[in-house]
């Protein structure tokens, strides 16, 4: 959430967004990152109560989520779906006046709570990372099905995040990055969309993202960013975070081929990921590092970019200026 927004969130509006959800209990913070999410329990059950601002989310984008997210789980795909209390809102909003006197709002909405836990390292196996693929392979073959009850619930296509993230927080000092996001956007806009390739996806499905249960099942949430995009955007994000981590690009490379490997194991089971998706990979790839890149210039505080996260922000910086491609270029699927 960007830190100007995440001023302006306070305690009374908090109190007012819970009151209208019909939450009695105390929340706990989870995480503020691009979302405020909380845990509260009722009757001994634990539920999760997300607060977003309708500057980047409006209520009908909201309302569009959780249709999907019904759809999804009324066809038996493991989700956290949205719930409503007895005689509350769906949608709970405030309203709050930024510094320039723009009116902001803030919505809530409360989520079943995912089985299991986050896949450290350990849980991460080849099992779980086929049982993604399948999943993902079962959304994507289901959401060509998908019709909302209203257009204006209609979810959008992937440029509208991508264009309000470039315009919002590049700088005058990224212009060379700028240019290269330019150019990745272009391209990726080339790509048609539409046909068997396409639909309302995801597009952030990785281990901050999902549970696994001891009898390694998994439970997908975290809907916020869906839109419609190419299928294989999922595959890309899901390898992009799986190998994150490795410092050396030859150690991301050789971890990417495990992981697709595993995973398309699973998918194809289910659906077809189709060869001609993958010349697209490094598009994709590359895509996600300058969102990440943007996302963390834009949430985290100077003492962080300055300090502990210098490092890793030069070297993305630097990748991103000079056309280091992110996985070695001798990939193969």
């Amino acid at each position: 959430m960007d830190k100007e927004i995440k001023s302006l969130f306070n305690d009374e509006l908090l109190n007012d967004l819970k009151k209208q959800s019909g939450i009695k209990n105390e929340l706990r913070l989870l995480r503020g990152f691009e979302n405020l999410v909380y845990e509260f329990e009722e009757n001994g059950k634990p539920y999760i109560y997300r607060v977003s601002h309708t500057q980047r989310r409006t209520r009908d984008e909201i309302k569009g989520e959780i249709e999907f997210l019904s759809f999804l789980y009324n066809n038996e795909i493991p989700v956290s779906r949205a719930l409503t209390f007895k005689n509350s809102s769906e949608i709970s909003e405030v309203f709050k006046k930024d510094k320039n006197g723009n009116e902001i709002s803030f919505a809530g909405v409360i989520f079943e709570k995912a089985k299991g836990t986050k896949p450290d390292k350990d849980k991460f196996t080849g099992s779980v990372i086929r049982k993604v693929g399948e999943v993902t392979g079962l959304m994507h073959k289901l959401t060509q099905e998908f019709i909302p009850s209203d257009e204006k619930f209609r979810r959008q296509t992937w440029e509208k995040d991508y264009i309000h993230l470039a315009n919002n927080n590049f700088e005058d000092s990224d212009i060379n990055i700028r240019n290269k996001w330019d150019e990745n956007f272009s391209s990726l806009k080339n790509i048609k969309l539409d046909g068997e390739h396409c639909g309302l996806i995801h597009t952030d499905i990785h281990a901050g993202n999902f549970f696994v249960d001891e009898d390694e099942n998994i439970t997908i949430f975290d809907f916020d960013d869906c839109c419609y995009y190419y299928f294989v955007n999922d595959i890309a994000m899901s390898t992009y975070y799986y190998v994150m981590m490795e410092k050396s690009k030859k150690d991301k490379t050789e971890k990417a081929k495990f992981f697709l490997n595993e995973y398309l194991n699973g998918y194809n089971k289910v659906y077809n990921a189709q060869e001609s998706w993958f010349k697209y990979f490094p598009l994709m790839l590359k895509q996600r590092e300058f969102v990440v890149y943007l996302v963390l210039k834009r949430t985290m505080d100077e003492a962080w970019l300055n300090g502990d996260g210098k490092e890793f922000m030069n070297e993305y910086k630097f990748n991103l200026e000079n056309d280091i491609p992110y996985l070695n270029e001798d990939l193969t699927v």
